[in-house]
């Protein structure tokens, strides 16, 4: 399901992210939901709402709705390594966010958690081969990105991040797909670092360079007109 959210636009907004329009997709599994197992497309086979370490996403009550309100009443996030220091390695997912505009390009951020004093991950990307590593910190040995933390919004320990995957255009049928998939076990980091809490996609259009030079024409304008 795909929703133009005013609470997260704002968010994306005092975080510097300029002003076009912006679109939150929550993560939803089940025949009616947004994401599937990658490797066949199921749309149970991937999740559970257990938490033990079996290789599936145990989905919980947390995070942002299908409306895009924190803490909303269908409120989700999909957890992965969810019991302690049990790592394991769940299934590769594959969310597609549709009712784009077909040949629009569109900046894409994977929307994720991590406790402010762990250092939580995820990977995202366009293609199965070729996910990036988002954390909290940037931990170079695991060549992990940092994200952008969203000022305003946490729930004890806990923050919301976002992380840019990259700008691709929605295909004809107005759809984009990004796979996401836990970190595989590291004994190496040690404690918490393999859990992954996924939330949801940020989509921000991306205006053509014409559109650019328009608007900052007017911004000049505006700003000549108040001397």
């Amino acid at each position: 399901m795909m929703k133009r959210c005013g609470l997260i636009w704002l968010m994306l907004l005092l975080a510097g992210v300029p002003v076009w329009a912006v679109i939150y997709v929550d993560a939803e599994g089940g025949a009616s939901g947004n994401t599937a197992r990658a490797s066949d497309g199921d749309v149970d086979a991937w999740w559970t709402t257990a938490t033990a370490p079996d290789g599936l996403w145990g989905r919980r009550a947390f995070g942002y709705d299908q409306q895009g309100v924190f803490n909303g009443t269908t409120k989700d996030i999909f957890e992965s390594s969810g019991t302690g220091s049990g790592r394991e390695d769940s299934v590769a997912i594959l969310t597609t966010v549709s009712g784009l505009t077909p040949g629009q390009l569109y900046q894409v951020d994977v929307v994720y958690w991590s406790s402010n004093s762990q250092n939580w991950c995820i990977r995202a990307g366009f293609a199965l081969d070729a996910m990036l590593l988002f954390d909290r910190l940037g931990d170079v040995n695991s060549g992990a990105i940092a994200g952008t933390r969203i000022e305003g919004i946490q729930d004890g320990d806990r923050w919301v991040f976002t992380g840019t995957i990259g700008t691709i255009a929605a295909d004809g049928n107005g759809r984009i797909r990004v796979y996401l998939d836990d970190k595989p076990s590291d004994a190496s980091q040690g404690g918490w670092y393999d859990r992954t809490w996924y939330d949801g996609l940020a989509l921000k259009e991306v205006p053509e360079p014409t559109t650019c030079l328009l608007a900052a024409a007017g911004a000049l304008l505006g700003i000549r007109r108040r001397k």
